[in-house]
């Protein structure tokens, strides 16, 4: 026997309708499914990958929640830990901002580098849609400072002192010159681009390195110092030194100076090998160009010749 399907109107049917009609429907019961698990990625590849980061970013959250717990006292067996840690992992899901366009303001006019996952946490909870619409526009922030070249210039500048506007539009100059000449297309020339550059800011470092350590004077200790360290190291000779096999070598003058002369060197063929690699991309690019040019004009021939 074949089942009959039909049409109930939810709204006039009685409850004992509605269970009786329950099973002649071909709606499926709703799927609860782990945020984290294989089968979200049904709802796409990139917000299943935010979604993952996001959890792993509230497990830190409620790690640390966690710790805290313990600091005070509580969480002593196994069970009370992981209650507190899914709770608190939990309430991370469930924050959410009282206002979400004034919220989305705010964070338009952060910095970039400030934005976490937390943020985007609280707005994914309130609108998962704004919340892809905010990563985004991170995603062509970030690929606006690749192509620019700023990411690249970033490593030279850990320190805040390092941090100069003359000193970035150097390294920009450097690389816009290497883009005219070469004219990059697509990413792994970009970054061709980028490792010749940085190859060449760092060969001008050691060079300026190691003409300091050939002309300059090394700077000494005074006799006065070294009196009151051996004064002081007989006095502390007990804990002087830590557990260990060797002792860590110190640089005298001329291997410093055989170092930075090594460096240079290194950063030279790190310029060429780059310059090399982008040549023989273009070298395999104009091949296969040609040899479709080629089948192209074979296919071309035959039809003409049919």
């Amino acid at each position: 026997m074949s089942t009959k399907l039909k049409a109930v109107e939810i709204a006039k049917e009685t409850p004992e309708e509605g269970q009786r009609a329950a099973g002649l429907t071909e709606e499926l019961p709703p799927l609860h499914i782990d945020p984290t698990s294989f089968d979200a990625r049904i709802a796409g590849v990139e917000p299943c990958s935010v979604i993952r980061e996001l959890s792993k970013h509230h497990s830190c959250v409620a790690a640390y929640e966690l710790e805290q717990a313990q600091a005070r006292g509580e969480g002593k067996t196994y069970a009370e830990c992981e209650r507190i840690r899914r709770e608190a992992w939990l309430r991370q899901w469930e924050k959410r901002p009282d206002n979400l366009d004034e919220y989305i303001d705010y964070i338009k006019r952060t910095a970039v580098s400030f934005l976490d996952w937390g943020s985007i946490g609280q707005v994914w909870n309130a609108s998962p849609r704004d919340a892809m619409e905010m990563w985004k526009a991170i995603r062509l922030e970030a690929r606006d400072e690749f192509y620019s070249g700023h990411y690249g210039a970033r490593p030279f500048e850990t320190m805040h002192w390092q941090h100069e506007a003359f000193r970035r539009a150097q390294y920009l100059a450097v690389r816009d010159g290497l883009i005219e000449e070469w004219r990059p297309r697509g990413a792994s020339e970009f970054i061709l681009i980028d490792q010749m550059t940085q190859s060449y800011v760092m060969q001008l470092h050691w060079l300026e390195e190691a003409t300091r350590r050939s002309i300059g004077e090394p700077r000494t200790e005074s006799y006065e110092f070294r009196e009151w360290a051996r004064h002081r190291g007989l006095e502390a000779k007990v804990y002087q030194w830590e557990k260990g096999d060797w002792d860590i070598p110190y640089q005298r003058q001329a291997e410093a100076m055989e170092q930075a002369f090594q460096l240079v060197e290194l950063c030279m063929k790190s310029f060429q090998r780059a310059a090399r690699q982008l040549a023989n991309i273009r070298l395999v690019r104009a091949k296969t160009a040609r040899t479709r040019r080629r089948e192209r004009a074979k296919v071309i021939k035959g039809v003409r010749v049919a």
